[in-house]
């Protein structure tokens, strides 16, 4: 799906966010109202102040970015370095993950240092999503203003009507997509813990220890894809599939394979994973496009950002 996001919908998702979108970090328009403004001047200035913050927030915004990434980083680590000791391998002994030699209770020290690094990345962040939802949805309820709709709608089939139950659409997708990001955290997290204790699986065959592991968070791996799938069969794809409608839950994949069928189970979820992010990003471009779009014809934006 990633190769279908075209240049200006990828440089509209940079623009406006800067480059900082992660599926494990789900943004969405929440409970933004998405109905005509009552005041179309008073909305212009709201949506030119909300797009100054944006700028004025950007340098702490990329700092407490760059400290999310790189806690999440460190957490994935010691769950990696948490299922190793479960399954009866010393720390450094096999693989080296930069944690400290100290079995549990160094990885409890990791966990509980990242999470307050964490807290403390996450509060700015917040108020960054904030003002980008204001932005945006600022930016989506004057699409029902017609100097803005028409000229939007002259180079879009169905018009102006077309434009705008497009991006309903989109925002409801967003929104649903961001209900399920604990179950992809959650299915990611046993993806990659599976995948540490398979790669230590060679050679060490013998081992029962390591064997009831795997077993068990194969289990989890393959009850996370189903739950994930299972919450988006509901919500149908916002983009055009050559199967025709479709939910998001069937993109994501057919179907789950067994926990038996370990080689499948393991591509399938990686693949899930992937779908699900490139899915994500696609609509999130798509929604920043038409709102960079309708604050370049309401003024409030360089015209050098109108998508071509």
């Amino acid at each position: 799906m990633d190769a279908d996001l075209s240049k200006p919908l990828a440089g509209a998702l940079k623009r406006y966010f800067r480059g900082r979108v992660t599926p494990m970090r789900l943004w969405s328009l929440a409970q933004a109202p998405l109905t005509a403004p009552l005041d179309p001047k008073r909305s212009l200035n709201a949506l030119k102040e909300a797009r100054r913050r944006m700028r004025d927030m950007d340098k702490e915004a990329a700092s407490c970015f760059a400290s999310f990434l790189d806690v999440d980083a460190k957490l994935l680590n010691a769950l990696r370095a948490e299922a190793l000791i479960d399954a009866g391998f010393h720390i450094g002994r096999v693989n080296d993950f930069g944690l400290p030699d100290a079995g549990r209770e160094g990885v409890r020290l990791l966990r509980d240092e990242q999470n307050l690094v964490l807290a403390d990345a996450t509060r700015p962040l917040d108020r960054y999503d904030e003002v980008a939802r204001l932005r945006m949805g600022g930016a989506l309820r004057m699409l029902r203003l017609k100097f803005i709709s028409d000229p939007l709608g002259e180079d879009t089939p169905g018009g102006a009507f077309a434009v705008i139950t497009r991006s309903i659409q989109l925002a409801e997708t967003l929104y649903v997509l961001s209900k399920s990001g604990g179950t992809l955290r959650a299915l990611r997290d046993a993806f990659v813990v599976a995948a540490v204790l398979l790669t230590n699986l060679k050679g060490n065959e013998h081992l029962p220890r390591l064997i009831r592991q795997i077993k068990a968070h194969l289990t989890q791996l393959h009850d996370r894809a189903k739950d994930l799938r299972g919450e988006l069969m509901e919500t149908a794809y916002p983009f055009d599939h050559p199967s025709g409608a479709i939910s998001v839950g069937m993109v994501l994949c057919d179907s789950v394979p067994s926990e038996e069928d370990i080689e499948g189970l393991v591509r399938v979820a990686g693949q899930m994973i992937d779908r699900f992010g490139d899915l994500y990003r696609r609509t999130l471009a798509n929604l920043a496009s038409i709102s960079e779009r309708v604050e370049v014809i309401a003024g409030v934006a360089p015209t050098k950002t109108k998508r071509k």
